[in-house]
């Protein structure tokens, strides 16, 4: 399993855990840690035509979409 950490704030964190309501999506574990499915991320943004991690994130972090998970911790 190919999986990018990120370290972000707990701010952005709740934010990201916000963004997108599909659980296929984005998944928040017990601690608050954040993790997104790629495949199904870039679905997503095909399908709305939005990009609310990138948003979010504000080019604070260069995302490996060749991943198959990103993890915001």
């Amino acid at each position: 399993m190919n999986i990018q950490e990120i370290s972000v704030s707990n701010n952005l964190r709740k934010k990201l855990s916000l963004c997108i309501k599909d659980e296929n999506i984005v998944q928040v574990d017990e601690n608050g840690d954040v993790i997104v499915n790629v495949q199904a991320y870039k679905a997503f943004k095909t399908e709305q035509r939005k990009t609310p991690i990138e948003d979010i994130l504000e080019k604070q972090q260069q995302l490996d979409f060749s991943c198959e998970f990103f993890f915001f911790n």
